[in-house]
C-alpha cells in the first residue's frame, strides 16, 4: 500500500512536468538542468520546513492559520505561509539559472519555475499523502500539486520578462518584473490557501478560484510557448552599439551575438 501511495503522490508531478517540458518548442532545456532545478525545489521545501518554525516563532502574527479574525488569517497565510514559500522557491531557482547560457527564451523561465515548483510540491505531497491515504492524494492531485504549478507560471512568466528587461538595458523594468515574479505568485498562493482555510461556504468560491487558475494558467503556458523569438544580446563590432536584431542601426554592419 505503501508504495501505491508513493506512486500516487509523485504521479501528478510527473505528468505536469511531463507536459510542461513537451510544450518547450523552440530548442528544450537540457535535462540535467531540468533535473538539478527539480533537486532544488526539493531543497526549497526543506529550506520552508527549517526556517518557517523560527519565523513563526519570532513573530507570533504568522502563526494564526486557525485564527477566525480575517486580518490575522491573511497576515498569516499570505506571509507566514505564502511569502515564504514563494521565497524559497525564487531565491534557489534564480541563482542557478539566471546566468546559465542555455536561459535564451522566455518559455525556458516557465520550464525553470515550474520544474523547481515540483520538486517543492512532490517533497511536500509524498508527507502528506503517505500520512493521508488514497482521498489525501486524490484531492491533492486535482488541487494543490496543479497549484503550486499556477504559481510557477506565473513567476516563469515575470521572471522572463525581467530577464528581457535585463538583456534591453531597462534597469526599472527589470527590478519591476522582478518584484512581480514574486508578488504574483505570493497572492495567487495566499488566496489559494486563504480560501481553503476558511472553509464553509467559502469552499464554492475556493473550487471557482481553482478553476479560473487552471484555464489562466494553461492559456499562458500556450501563449508563451508560440513566442518565435529568442532573447537575444547581439553586440556590433564595429562601433560596440546593442541591438535586438543582427543589423546595427548606428553604422550599419552586421552585429555579432
Amino acid at each position: 500500500m505503501s508504495n501505491f501511495l508513493f506512486f500516487l503522490a509523485v504521479l501528478p508531478s510527473i505528468l505536469l512536468g511531463r507536459y510542461i517540458y513537451k510544450m518547450d518548442k523552440f530548442g528544450k532545456e537540457p535535462k540535467k538542468l531540468v533535473k538539478n532545478l527539480f533537486v532544488l525545489g526539493i531543497l526549497s521545501a526543506v529550506s520552508t520546513m527549517l526556517v518557517a518554525p523560527f519565523l513563526l516563532e519570532k513573530f507570533p502574527i504568522l502563526n494564526n492559520d486557525n485564527s477566525t479574525n480575517y486580518l490575522e488569517l491573511a497576515v498569516s497565510v499570505y506571509i507566514g505561509i505564502a511569502l515564504i514559500e514563494e521565497f524559497f522557491k525564487w531565491i534557489y531557482m534564480k541563482l542557478y539559472t539566471w546566468n546559465n547560457k542555455e536561459f535564451n527564451h522566455i518559455y525556458d523561465a516557465i520550464v525553470y519555475t515550474v520544474f523547481s515548483s515540483l520538486g517543492f510540491a512532490t517533497f511536500e505531497n509524498i508527507l502528506y499523502v503517505m500520512n493521508g491515504g488514497f482521498m489525501v492524494a486524490i484531492i491533492r492531485a486535482i488541487l494543490s500539486v496543479p497549484g503550486h504549478v499556477f504559481d510557477a507560471v506565473f513567476m516563469g512568466y515575470h521572471y522572463g520578462k525581467s530577464k528581457q528587461a535585463q538583456i534591453d538595458n531597462k534597469k526599472g523594468e527589470q527590478f519591476k518584473q522582478m518584484f512581480l515574479c514574486i508578488l504574483i505568485p505570493t497572492l495567487l498562493h495566499g488566496t489559494f490557501d486563504y480560501l481553503l482555510f476558511l472553509n464553509g461556504y467559502y469552499i464554492i468560491i475556493y473550487l471557482i478560484y481553482v478553476a479560473i487558475l487552471y484555464i489562466i494558467s494553461f492559456k499562458k503556458v500556450k501563449q508563451v510557448s508560440n513566442v518565435l523569438e529568442n532573447m537575444k544580446e547581439y553586440y556590433c563590432t564595429v562601433c560596440g552599439k546593442k541591438s535586438k536584431t543582427n543589423y546595427c542601426t548606428n553604422c550599419g554592419n552586421k552585429m555579432q551575438n
